[in-house]
């Protein structure tokens, strides 16, 4: 990894730890008062967001030499 990337990396550190603190701050403040329970958890949930599916047209059937292949490899 070249120096400067690696500098550049360490000064988020202290960013990143620093937005895990004000969402712990969050929760707890979410705990105090209800109104704020609902605002943190729509805000929380909308971070989520939904999982990604993958619709699949149809199943396809791996090829017959395919196990034989992988076998090799190991």
């Amino acid at each position: 990894m070249p120096t400067r990337r690696f500098w550049a990396m360490e000064n988020q550190i202290q960013r990143i730890q620093a937005g895990d603190d004000l969402r712990m701050v969050n929760v707890g403040i979410a705990a105090a008062s209800d109104e704020a329970r609902k605002e943190i958890t729509e805000r929380l949930s909308l971070e989520i967001g939904e999982p990604f599916k993958m619709k699949r047209e149809k199943i396809v059937k791996p090829e017959a030499s395919a196990a034989a292949r992988m076998n090799a490899l190991i």
